[in-house]
């Protein structure tokens, strides 16, 4: 699984690399759409960490963001 370079730590709790890699992947996702994701993105990154943890937090938003503005068949 992906591991963070450091610890993160937020209001005097340290983060678990899930827990960091969500919100990497949060932030990064919003820059990518310019903001503009709904509530489900918190839904979205617990629905790919177990498929996407092992990858870089960035490098899944930017996977999710072209398959999600892909306009495909279905």
């Amino acid at each position: 699984m992906w591991k963070p370079a450091k610890s993160v730590v937020m209001a005097g709790h340290t983060l678990s690399d899930m827990e960091v890699w969500l919100n990497e992947f949060g932030h990064a996702f919003l820059d990518l759409c310019d903001d503009k994701a709904d509530g489900w993105l918190s839904g979205l990154a617990l629905k790919l960490y177990p498929l996407a943890g092992d990858r870089a937090p960035r490098q899944a938003a930017k996977i999710a963001y072209v398959t999600r503005t892909y306009d495909g068949p279905c």
